[in-house]
C-alpha cells in the first residue's frame, strides 16, 4: 500500500503527463515510441485504460499514436536514431494494453504482433558466439548487449503473459544469452 504522499505525487504526475501529451498522441519529441509507451504503463498501473475514465481519452490516444507508427512500419516503432530499447518499450505497452483490454481489439492484437515479430527477427542468430540469443541498438541480428536484451526480454515475455505466441526457443536463446552476458559483466 502506498502512503497518502505517493498517491498524491503519482497523481499530480498523472496530471502533468495529461498536460504534456503531443496533439499527435505521443509523449516527448526524441524516441516518441518510448516516451508515449512509458507514459501509457504509468496510467495503466494505476488502473487508467483506453475508453475508461477519468483518463481513458488520453491512454487511447497514446495507444493510436503507437499503433499508427506500428502500422506506418509494419511492426517496427522504431526508427532513424532510435533504438531497439524504444521497440521494446513500445510493445511493452502494447502487450499491456492488450492484455488489459480483455482481448475484444483485433487492431491492437495485429499489431503486438507485428511488433513481436520485429523483435523475433531481430534477434541475433544461431553462431555459437557469445551474443547467441540476444540483441543491440539495430533491428537486426548482428551484435547484442545485455540492457538491450533484458528489455527485449522482458516485451516478450509481457507479450507471451497477454497470449501472444513467441517462440520457445527465442525465449530460451533470449535467457541463456542474458545469463551469459550478465555473468561476463559480474
Amino acid at each position: 500500500e502506498l502512503s497518502p504522499q505517493a498517491e498524491a505525487a503519482i497523481e499530480k504526475g498523472l496530471r502533468f503527463l495529461v498536460k504534456d501529451q503531443n496533439p499527435d498522441g505521443s509523449w516527448g519529441k526524441r524516441y516518441p515510441s518510448a516516451i508515449t509507451g512509458l507514459a501509457m504503463m504509468a496510467f495503466m498501473l494505476k488502473g487508467h485504460f483506453p475508453d475508461r475514465p477519468p483518463h481513458g481519452e488520453v491512454v487511447g490516444k497514446g495507444l493510436d499514436f503507437l499503433l499508427a507508427e506500428n502500422r506506418q512500419r509494419h511492426g517496427l516503432m522504431s526508427g532513424g536514431d532510435r533504438s531497439m530499447y524504444e521497440q521494446g518499450l513500445a510493445t511493452l505497452a502494447l502487450s499491456e494494453a492488450w492484455g488489459m483490454s480483455g482481448r475484444r481489439n483485433p487492431e491492437l492484437r495485429q499489431g503486438l504482433k507485428l511488433a513481436v515479430d520485429v523483435i523475433i527477427r531481430a534477434q541475433t542468430k544461431r553462431d555459437g558466439s557469445k551474443n547467441d540469443g540476444g540483441w543491440r541498438y539495430d533491428p537486426q541480428p548482428g551484435d547484442a548487449d545485455l540492457s538491450h536484451s533484458v528489455m527485449l526480454l522482458m516485451a516478450l515475455a509481457s507479450a507471451q503473459e497477454a497470449g501472444i505466441l513467441v517462440p520457445d526457443d527465442t525465449m530460451t536463446r533470449a535467457v541463456a544469452s542474458t545469463a551469459a552476458a550478465r555473468s561476463r559483466v559480474a
